[in-house]
């Protein structure tokens, strides 16, 4: 903890975190696209092709 806090202290707030503190979530799944058996029916699942 005393590295990270001379980091931050020499370039500036926020350069070093502890993993688990940056995480902030933006997305959300859309479950519009999902089947309603989406656990039950495999016919149902997309497939990706290229």
């Amino acid at each position: 903890m005393a590295i990270l806090d001379q980091v931050n202290d020499r370039f500036g707030r926020g350069t070093l975190e502890i993993a688990a503190s940056g995480l902030r979530q933006t997305w959300r799944m859309q479950s519009k696209w999902r089947s309603p058996r989406y656990t039950t029916c495999w016919s149902e699942l997309p497939v990706a092709s290229c």
